[in-house]
């Protein structure tokens, strides 16, 4: 992340002082410099088909997750935890593990019938960029371990009868100042979900599905991406993206059985995807789940089934394979008030 470095020595031949202008140029140049040179490394790289884009949002990150139908009134913590490949740097030689608590708080309160709920979210990474990425790079041949962008979203759910329940949210994403500037994180993004939930009662089954449109913006520090700024805000490093989740499942006792899948796509051009054109992706695979007392037990496994615009450095197509875990865990619910004799 460092473009250029100064090395002044003491045994220097002293030289007359430079203006102003002068040494401002001489240090542009050299930042200019520097930065060409990481971004020609990452060039080689993308020239063997690696390309960083994705959406900011983990795909799949919410799947199976009835947010259709609105939750009892009270306080819920969900952790979704998974680990794999990283389909945006390589499927084989990097690995990425991402967690996410989650808290939701489905309030006393509704507007149109429609029960009020916030969620907030404050994910962390840990990701391995091989060496082979860009040999001799400082940012290739290491793990990342930083907190993601937090986030907060508002929504209202409404049950419209016989199982079936839609739901509305928007949310933002706040930007990071760490380490994960070098991929784009230090943006504000806008995020607008719709969830579908249909569980007929007394059937067991369950469907969820939801789609997700999200407006990234400028990153607001320098980074390898935009080593000089390129504009007073900063530049458009990742996409604007569409997210979509679905989740078909059986519950049998305590048992839940399944399949879900998740895709996303890039809705429009990016630093980040440049060289590649905009990259899109689907994967699908089983979910087990188990309800002990007082806590809700899944996990599954998806593999990418397609991609676009993902490779790996040494050419192939990329093809995501994650294994993912999650608890949920009702903190308080509010009493149900049983009606008089």
């Amino acid at each position: 992340m460092r473009t250029s470095t100064i090395l002044l020595s003491a045994g220097e031949p002293k030289r007359p002082a430079d203006s102003t202008a002068s040494i401002f140029k001489r240090f542009s140049k050299t930042v200019v410099s520097g930065a060409a040179a990481l971004l020609g490394a990452m060039a080689l790289c993308v020239g063997g088909g690696t390309a960083y884009a994705a959406s900011l949002e983990q795909p799949g990150e919410g799947v199976g997750i009835p947010l259709g139908m609105p939750f009892p009134e009270g306080v819920y913590f969900e952790n979704t935890l998974s680990g794999g490949g990283w389909r945006g740097i390589d499927d084989h030689l990097a690995g990425l593990t991402v967690e996410i608590p989650f808290g939701l708080w489905s309030t006393p309160w509704t507007f149109f019938n429609g029960r009020i709920e916030v969620a907030i979210a404050a994910p962390s990474v840990i990701g391995t960029v091989p060496e082979a990425l860009a040999p001799g790079a400082s940012f290739a041949g290491r793990s990342y371990l930083d907190m993601y962008n937090p986030t907060i979203f508002v929504g209202m759910a409404w049950d419209l009868g016989d199982g079936l329940g839609i739901s509305a949210w928007q949310g933002v994403w706040f930007p990071v100042n760490n380490e994960l500037r070098l991929f784009g994180n230090d943006t504000w993004v806008s995020s607008q979900k719709l969830f579908v939930t249909y569980a007929p009662k007394g059937t067991g089954w369950s469907f969820t599905g939801n789609v997700t449109f999200a407006q990234t913006g400028n990153t607001l520090v320098p980074t390898v991406y935009n080593p000089t700024g390129y504009s007073p805000f900063g530049a458009k490093v990742l996409p604007d993206y569409l997210n979509y989740e679905l989740a078909l499942t059986k519950t049998i006792g305590k048992w839940e059985l399944g399949i879900w899948a998740f895709g996303s796509a890039d809705m429009s051009n990016a630093l980040t995807n440049i060289a590649t054109g905009r990259q899109s992706q689907f994967a699908i695979g089983p979910m087990v789940g188990y309800e002990f007392t007082g806590i809700t037990t899944q996990f599954w496994v998806t593999r990418d089934v397609f991609t676009e615009g993902y490779f790996n450095t040494d050419g192939s197509r990329s093809y995501e394979t994650r294994v993912w875990g999650r608890a949920i865990i009702p903190l308080w619910t509010a009493p149900v008030e049983m009606p008089l004799k």
